[in-house]
Order: C-alpha cells, then structure tokens, then sequence
C-alpha cells in the first residue's frame, strides 16, 4: 500500500513555497496554532489526490457564473499554484503526481470563482518510477476507482464540514452508500427501467384513450357493414388525393376534406350549364382589370385586321420618299442653275410634268443647257490659258532678244515665222486674243438667252411650285399613315395579337362582340384612343353576366380550376351518379382505415403490456439483488459501526453505541442512523462533537471494510476541537489498535493532545513524526 512520502506546495493560500517529509510514518501529526495553514496542507492534499476541494465543487451557495476580482488560493497574483506529492510503497515503487494551476493574473474573473477555479488546471502528470505515465489513470495505479468520488468518504475527514454526509438526507445517505459500494450501476439499471415501465403505462394509457376515443367517435361507421366498393377512377386529366386506388383513410378530418372536395364537384356538375358563363363572366372582369389588353385591342384592332393595307401603305410610303427627295433635288438644282444634278435627276420632273411633249422639251432644254453652259466653261479656261501662254511668251521672248541677239526683230520664236517686224509679230497676238474674246461673248449671249428663256418655261410651267406642292403632299400621306415603327412592331405581332383579340371577343356573344367591334375597328387618331378605350371598358363592362345571388361562384370557378384544371370536356364526362359512388367510395376507404388503425392500436397494445411484463420481471429481480447485496453489506457494517461509536462516543444521551437501520424494501429505499433500540434520527439528536465523532467512525468502518485499494492513508483534519478528552482518548486507542497498517495523518492545535498522541503510537510501536507548522512558516 502506498503512503506519503512528501509533499511540495509553492504559492498556495499561506504558503509561498514549502515541502514537507512525511517520512511513510505511521503516524503523521501537524500541530500548532489555527491560521499556520494546517487546514492548507489537507486542501492541498485534496487537490493532488482529487483535483479538486469538495468543500467548495459541493457548495450550490457558491453561483458559478459570478465572477472574482481577487483569487482565494494564490499567495502571489502573479504566480502559478504548484503541488507535488511523492508515494512509496513497500515494493519500492515510487508515484509522483504534480499539479500546476495558472497564476491570477492570467485567469478571467469567472475562473476565480471557487467552484470553477480548478477546472483550469495548466499542468497534470503522474510518475511512477521516474517515468511519465499517460496510458493509465491515477485510480487505475492506485487500484482506486472513482477516488475523486469516494476520498472524502473513505480517507479523508475535513474540519468543520465532516459531518455532511451523516447530515444527509436518509434516501441521500442511501444514495450515497450505494454508490460507495459499488450498486450504483444497478441502481442507474433499476432507475431506467422504471423509467421505461413508467413510459410503456403512459403509453398504454394514451393509446387506450385513443382506442376509446377512435371506437367512440366512429361507432355508427364501425356498426355498418362496410361494403365493398369497387374502385373507378373520377377524373382523367389530372392526380387528385381523393381519387387514388387502394385508398385508406384513418383520421376523420381527412375524410371530411375529401368528403367535402366531392360534395364541390357535384355542386359544380349540378350548375354546368352555367360554368362557361361563370367562366367568360370572370374572363371578362379580368380583362377590365388589365388596362393594357384593352388599350392594345383598341390601338391595334384595325391595324391587325388590315394588315395588307398596312403593307401596301408602307410600300407606297417607301416609294413617296424617294419622291421626295429627287424632287427636292430637283427644286435645288432649278434654284441653283445646276444644271448637271438637274439632268441626272431629270426623270422626276415627270411626277410633276404630265404632258411628254413638255417634259421632251425641258429635257432638250436642260441638255442645251448644259452644253452652253459647258461651252462657256471651256472658252472661259481656253482664254485663261491663252493669257498665261502670252504673257509668258512676251517674258520669254524679251529675254531672248535681250540677252541672245541671235533672234530678228518679227521672227517669232516659236514657229520661225517672219512677221517682218517685232510690233506686227505683238500685233498678232492681239488680233488672235480679241477673236477669242469675241467667240466667248457669243457664247455668254447664247446661253443668257437659254436661261432667260428656260426661266420663262419655269414661270409658265409653274415648276417649283408644283414641286412644292407635290413634297407638301407626300408629307401629308406620310403623317395619314402609322409611323414605321409602329407598323414593324404590328407586323412583328400580328399572328399574336390576331389570336389574343379572338379570345378576348369570344368572350362575348356575336351580338356583343359586333357592337364592341364597331367602336374601334376604324383608323383612330392620336386623341380618339381614350375615349374609345372608355368606351369599350364601358360597354364590356354591360356584358357581364348576372347570376342569382345564392349561387355560390367563387367556389364553383375554384372547383373547376383546381379540380378539373377548366376543362369542361372533363365535366361534360362526368356523370353525377359516378360523384356519388366515389362518395361511397370514401366511406368504404374510412371504414377500412378505421379498421385497421383499431387493429394496429390494439396489436400495439398487446406488445407494450408483453413488454412491460418483461421490463417489470427484470425491475423486480434487480430490486431482489440490489436489496440482498445491501442487506448484506449493511450487515457488515452495523456491527463495527455499532463498536466504533460505542469506543469513540462512550456513554451519551441516547446510549452507547449507534447502528445503521436501512429501509431498502421502501418504494424509495432510505438509511437511518439511530441509536440501538430507537428510532430517533442521530442527526437531530447528537452534539456536533459527537456529530464529528460518528462521521470519523463511519469513515473508518468503511475504510475497514471496503477499502480495497491500494492507498494506505486515512486524513482527520484537527478532530480533537469538537472532540472531548475521552472521545480523543478513545479515538487514538482505535487508531492504532485497529488502523496500524494505515499511515494516519492528524492535526491539532494544542501542544499537549499533539504529545498525548504521540505517546500513545511510540508506546505501541508505531512510527510517528510531527511537523510543527509554527517553524514551518
């Protein structure tokens, strides 16, 4: 069994950084005044064993989510917590387990909190034999199962709180002790298997209520004789719910929908001399609603309907245009005398000249024209040419004469001629230039008598006012017409709108439609269309039909768009007698799935109630054991408990000794602990000296009895403060009489019990050592 060998604490509550040998003594006693951090070395103890202080993990005063300013174990803020505890064994074998918690300052303030405090451990390891052991627990070396649960139970007694397990409540202390020996696993089995007994009776109740309640609410359909129906489908053009093969209905809503859904299609089949009038009556109030098929039907009726006018008008449109602009070239040419446009565009003069003879004429007149005109302009650069050949001449010539004297006076440099003389050779240059001068002024007379006298045909014709009034008419065709635009996006849409108009009149009767027809099958100007437009909305709205006020019209338009997708087709097939037998139908398919949601219901009953037997059979033999095994195990430690109160309590106020009664056939199985012969609960009764003194023989009992690991030491943190003399007296007697093979760790703050205890181990031949925490710190 393993004992302490030392202990190492740095910076934990009053202890800044201390080890003390524990030396594997049998008996281990620290002394001295309260405050010199006895209770300190425990707690750390406590942590390096549990990893935790139960005083503070148990307190439900302590809220976890409150935050700390300030931490309860750090000595420095700043520093971490460190704890080390060395165990040796008789084998030689050496465990070393260290704790390490971070400083305060690196902690949140919920993290300070007591209860959350050592949930943020920094650093944990185990040693065993110098070696870091990480494949198994610190219960698992010890041979110590759940020793977080069960060290302040089994080794360790704490100051102050030791009494918190006698002060339970008698099913806690049940709870308690099953869990310390080792039933908790069959206690959990027994607990979830009342559960489930409990879940199986509350479902066997609701289905019982449900089988009432299904037999009840349906007892005339399950008193009939549920005939056989056979199946025909209803509707062909389309899946409905209630017209499906095999159908079964179990919940009555669903058949009172379906029910429901037959009973509008036969309201609808005994009203189908009126559901296309419905129909058209709905049509037509949508169509009011729809500004824009009324407006487009009244913009582009006509347009539709004479679509190869349209065509032909914009064929002459295309025509006109071209007209247009010849003739505007024409009339610019006249203006400008530009005489070779005019004759390359000589061809629309006859859309304004209508006689052939004329237009020969002023076709004659423009090429004579042209012709003088270009006479003119050839005479013109000729005599240009003959005055920059001359005075070029005369320079040359002077030159030479000046500077070569070879050339005589009246031989002209150029030919050799002799004119005899210099100023006969200039004499027929001149001579030559007035010719030409004088051609040219003929020429200029010709083509002003031409002008003048085309001038006067223009007069006469009229010709550019008869142009201008011929532009002026292809402008005013032009705006009779629809713009091109618009006659494209007719052109594109007139397969379209051809077939929308056609359902949209067939919505009215031929009278109707006539008369609707007759307001806007016209070319309409511009400023016409709203009010036609009204008009139309006006007289469409007089076409609605009338139905009498108890005839139900929304549901009879909803039936048959949801039902019979608008196919009167569809309803026209449908014969009233073949609503009727689907009707029957659903009643058959409701009887059958009554039927058989009852056998389901009753078959599931059959197998909760056999499911209960087996479940109950199981509870009752776990009970059985759970009992035996406790029976026992209370046996067992009702007589050393008996003997240990009667040592360590002596004489008191209700007898000697205490027993432990236990209830465990109760329903909820409790432990009492009274004295021998009464009932009277020890808690109530009993000082809590003597309160301290049943704890510490109730931990010892168990230690004795159940303690089958391999950890040798049992802690009592200052026991002898609520404990009289004789209560002390016989405490050690027990200690080293039934406990020498434990190594005993004790505290005291008086100098005298510390020597008394000493004694009474060395006497007995039991090592023992003090640590006298004065020196300590």
């Amino acid at each position: 069994m393993y004992r302490i060998k030392s202990l190492q604490i740095k910076n934990f509550k009053c202890l800044k950084d201390h080890s003390f040998d524990f030396g594997e003594k049998n008996l281990v006693l620290f002394d001295g005044p309260n405050g010199y951090g006895k209770t300190t070395v425990y707690d750390a103890l406590e942590i390096a064993f549990t990893g935790n202080l139960r005083r503070f993990k148990d307190n439900t005063n302590i809220k976890q989510s409150v935050g700390y300013g300030d931490s309860s174990f750090h000595k420095d803020k700043t520093k971490p917590i460190e704890i080390g505890l060395n165990l040796h064994d008789r084998k030689g074998n050496k465990l070393y387990i260290f704790r390490k918690y971070p400083s305060a300052s690196d902690i949140t303030a919920r993290d300070k909190n007591p209860r959350n405090f050592f949930e943020k451990i920094e650093q944990y390891s185990i040693q065993l034999n110098g070696k870091n052991v990480e494949d198994q627990t610190l219960g698992q070396l010890l041979n110590y199962e759940s020793i977080e649960k069960f060290f302040n139970i089994l080794d360790y007694v704490e100051q102050d709180e030791n009494t918190y397990f006698i002060k339970k409540s008698a099913k806690d202390k049940y709870n308690g002790l099953s869990e310390l020996l080792g039933i908790n696993n069959h206690n959990d089995a027994l607990k979830k298997t009342s559960e489930v007994i409990r879940a199986i009776n509350a479902q066997e109740r609701t289905l019982g209520e449900q089988l009432t309640r299904v037999k009840e609410e349906n007892k005339a359909i399950l008193e009939s004789e549920g005939e056989d129906i056979i199946y025909n489908r209803l509707v062909e053009i389309k899946e409905l719910p209630w017209d499906k093969k095999d159908l079964v209905i179990s919940q009555n809503e669903v058949r009172i929908n379906y029910l429901s859904e037959l009973q509008k299609l036969s309201y609808l089949k005994s009203n189908e001399q009126l559901i296309e009038k419905i129909i058209k009556a709905n049509s037509i109030r949508e169509l009011l609603e729809s500004s824009v098929r009324i407006d487009n039907l009244v913009r582009n009726y006509w347009n539709v309907v004479n679509i190869e006018t349209l065509i032909r008008e914009n064929e002459q449109r295309g025509r006109e245009s071209k007209e247009k602009e010849s003739l505007t070239i024409v009339s610019k040419s006249i203006e400008t005398k530009d005489y070779k446009t005019l004759q390359e565009n000589q061809e629309a003069l006859k859309l304004v000249i209508e006689q052939d003879n004329i237009y020969e004429e002023l076709k004659e007149m423009i090429r004579e024209l042209l012709s003088l005109k270009n006479l003119l302009s050839a005479e013109n650069r000729l005599i240009e040419e003959i005055r920059d050949k001359r005075n070029s001449f005369l320079e040359a010539f002077t030159k030479s004469s000046e500077s070569l004297k070879l050339v005589e006076d009246g031989i002209c440099p150029t030919c050799s001629h002799d004119w005899g003389s210099k100023d006969e050779l200039l004499s027929q240059f001149k001579e030559t230039e007035e010719l030409i001068f004088k051609s040219n002024d003929i020429s200029r007379e010709k083509l002003r008598k031409a002008q003048e006298l085309w001038d006067s045909k223009m007069e006469e014709l009229t010709l550019l006012k008869r142009i201008s009034d011929r532009v002026d008419q292809i402008e005013k065709n032009r705006l009779a017409l629809i713009g091109l635009d618009e006659f494209l996006k007719v052109s594109a849409n007139q397969a379209n709108w051809s077939e929308e108009f056609e359902k949209i009149l067939d919505l009215f009767s031929k009278d109707q439609a006539a008369e609707l027809i007759e307001l806007f099958n016209q070319r309409l100007k511009q400023e016409e269309l709203e009010d036609v437009i009204e008009s139309v909305r006006s007289k469409a709205f007089e076409f609605i039909p009338h139905f009498n006020a108890d005839l139900k019209i929304d549901e009879l338009r909803e039936t048959f768009q949801n039902q019979l997708d608008n196919s009167l087709e569809e309803l026209r097939r449908i014969q009233t007698e073949t609503v009727e037998q689907k009707i029957k139908y659903i009643h058959y398919a409701y009887f059958n799935g009554i039927s058989k949601k009852i056998s389901n219901i009753e078959a599931n009953l059959v197998k909760l109630e056999a499911t209960r037997k087996k479940c109950t059979d199981v509870s009752d033999l776990l009970k059985e054991q759970i009992n035996s095994y406790l029976k026992g195990i209370i046996a067992n430690i009702t007589a050393p408990f008996y003997i240990y109160t009667s040592k360590i309590l002596q004489n008191h106020s209700l007898g000697t000794g205490l027993v432990f009664n236990a209830d465990i056939d109760k329903a909820t199985p409790e432990i009492m602990i009274h004295p021998l012969g009464r009932k009277q609960e020890a808690s109530f009764s009993l000082s809590s000296g003597q309160l301290s003194a049943t704890v510490i023989s109730l931990m010892l009992v168990l230690n004795k009895v159940y303690n089958q690991n391999d950890l040798g030491v049992i802690m009592i943190d200052d026991p002898i403060q609520t404990l009289d003399e004789i209560n002390t007296h016989s405490l050690i007697e027990l200690l080293k009489h039934n406990f020498s093979d434990e190594q005993v760790i004790l505290s005291t703050h008086e100098d005298k019990y510390s020597r008394f205890i000493r004694y009474k181990y060395e006497r007995f031949g039991l090592s023992h050592d003090n640590i006298e925490m004065r020196r300590e710190i």
